[in-house]
């Protein structure tokens, strides 16, 4: 179910984030996001990728 589309609002719901995190992450290309139907999505294994690719960053900060 990685491919499976969940809306923004979700998306930043499951980070723990507000939108307008959120939609800083989109407009800068961290997170990749879909058309479908004219609403913008984003897969949970993007939002899996994002959540593994900032606790790497943060425990690769914790050593220096």
């Amino acid at each position: 179910m990685l491919n499976r589309g969940i809306s923004t609002l979700e998306a930043a719901r499951r980070l723990g984030i507000d939108l307008s995190q959120m939609h800083q992450i989109l407009h800068t290309g961290q997170l990749p996001t879909r058309r479908r139907n004219g609403q913008r999505v984003i897969t949970e294994g993007a939002v899996q990728e994002y959540q593994a690719r900032k606790r790497l960053a943060s425990r690769y900060q914790d050593w220096y």
